[in-house]
């Protein structure tokens, strides 16, 4: 089972922080804690789910669909 790359959660911290700003890793971690997993060693089986996990802390309906299909796009690049 692959883990996904640090520079993965990189790009996906500096997309989740235009939301989030500071507390955008905070968030990132509690939800990788969530599904069991640091961020060190989260398996890239999983990333569906927390893409949807950080997506649904977004209230704004369309915020949350911009941040999906930036991540989607991103998923496509690792």
């Amino acid at each position: 089972m692959a883990n996904v790359k640090p520079a993965f959660f990189e790009r996906l911290e500096m997309d989740f922080a235009q939301y989030f700003g500071p507390m955008a890793p905070v968030i990132i971690d509690e939800k990788c804690e969530e599904l069991g997993y640091a961020r060190n060693e989260f398996p890239q089986q999983h990333l569906s789910q927390l893409i949807e996990k950080m997506s649904n802390e977004l209230t704004d309906r369309n915020q949350r669909t911009q941040f999906r299909d930036r991540a989607q796009t991103l998923m496509k690049e690792f």
